[in-house]
């Protein structure tokens, strides 16, 4: 999953080469953090818990899982980096293999 910022007072929004971007051109959210621990997640929901620090709590489906069910998958991206960082180890993903 990818955590986007769609404040629209936030301006992270960029062009195709990474400027800022035109009215009269296309625009692309840049991310505030990624995890690639689901490379086949279908279906995605936050979880509205507030024990953790910034509430970026997702349960989702990755059908790729245990290569026959899937799993339910618990992603908390703990401190998300912010635009323009590439460092996504910051996080915490469980697997329910319980669960399919």
């Amino acid at each position: 999953p990818t955590l986007y910022n769609t404040d629209p007072s936030n301006g992270n929004t960029v062009n195709r080469l990474g400027e800022e971007c035109r009215p009269e051109e296309p625009c692309y959210f840049l991310h505030s953090d990624m995890l690639h621990e689901a490379p086949v997640c279908v279906g995605i929901a936050h979880d509205p818990e507030i024990s953790t620090a910034y509430g970026t709590v997702y349960w989702a489906f990755d059908a790729t899982g245990n290569r026959k069910n899937g799993q339910l998958v618990r992603f908390d991206f703990q401190q998300p980096h912010g635009p323009g960082s590439m460092d996504h180890s910051v996080a915490a993903v469980r697997r329910y293999v319980e669960i399919s």
